[in-house]
């Protein structure tokens, strides 16, 4: 069986298949990058982890996200007849808006795809590329692109599966994977019912607030266990790890205007701020996962 290379397009209204016309040589060639550059991507993994965004990966792990749909729609295409697949519009390159390259791989009925992803600087015709031919270096007119050198992730039997969750993004729609406290949401954690305030509301959200702050201010108002808490007890925790509360005359926390003291407060919120039992020292983590 033909093992096919396609391409995915980002359109307005999601994601296309196109299909990449290869002489057999090339896909040939192809089949074999691609196979090493597997084998390189997953030499070491033995661990599969659910994405959160709250979790540092280990070398030894992966992300991965169960049903995207995206992926349902990209194996539906791939499943199909190949020749029904449109071909990559040459003519058109530019505008195709190519978001990976990536192939199909059948094994006892069991699918699995290998991406790379693709990026506009790959396109070779937006520059001046010499070939050497009969003697001499002529200009590249046709189209071209550059192969990149490492997957960006894979899918296997409907389950994504990545290391870096930029790389994964640039490839698919991830944004409800990680989320960042909207202006809205701000406003809630300060509202009138909440422990906190902050002195500014719309100097804090126009530019305090950036996209830690409101990563940590979302991951706190999504576990909604900050409010089991008292002031007291916030306090007292606070003090323990030398980490001084400024309080307001209703008692209510303030959070300051200072991007990073706001951060070290919005960390400690968030349990990412801690003593070491042993060495007493403190420690700011950027990943956290419970223990079983």
């Amino acid at each position: 069986m033909t093992q096919n290379f396609y391409a995915l397009c980002r359109k307005q209204n999601g994601v296309q298949v196109k299909r990449i016309r290869l002489n057999n040589t090339v896909r040939a060639e192809l089949v074999q990058l691609f196979n090493t550059q597997e084998d390189v991507y997953l030499d070491g993994i033995d661990t599969e982890e659910e994405y959160t965004a709250d979790w540092e990966r280990e070398p030894n792990e992966i992300f991965i996200i169960n049903n995207h749909p995206e992926i349902d729609a990209i194996a539906q295409v791939v499943a199909g007849n190949a020749q029904a697949i449109p071909n990559l519009n040459v003519g058109n390159f530019d505008n195709e808006n190519i978001k990976a390259v990536f192939t199909c791989v059948t094994i006892g009925g069991h699918s699995k795809f290998l991406f790379q992803s693709f990026s506009a600087r790959q396109m070779l015709d937006r520059k001046m590329v010499l070939e050497f031919d009969q003697n001499h270096f002529n200009r590249l007119t046709n189209t071209a692109f550059v192969v990149d050198d490492k997957l960006g992730c894979i899918v296997e039997d409907g389950v994504l599966k990545f290391k870096s969750y930029p790389v994964a993004r640039a490839i698919f729609d991830l944004t409800s994977y990680y989320l960042e406290a909207t202006d809205e949401d701000i406003d809630s954690f300060f509202d009138a019912a909440s422990a906190f305030a902050v002195e500014d509301l719309d100097e804090f959200k126009s530019n305090t607030a950036d996209q830690v702050i409101r990563k940590l201010i979302h991951s706190i108002l999504t576990k909604r266990n900050i409010d089991q808490y008292s002031d007291t007890q916030i306090t007292d925790a606070a003090e323990s790890v030398e980490l001084a509360l400024q309080q307001d005359t209703n008692g209510k926390i303030v959070l300051p205007q200072n991007r990073k003291e706001a951060k070290n407060i919005l960390r400690f919120l968030d349990d990412k701020l801690y003593e070491a039992p042993l060495s007493r020292e403190r420690y700011i983590t950027n990943s956290s996962k419970p223990l079983d």
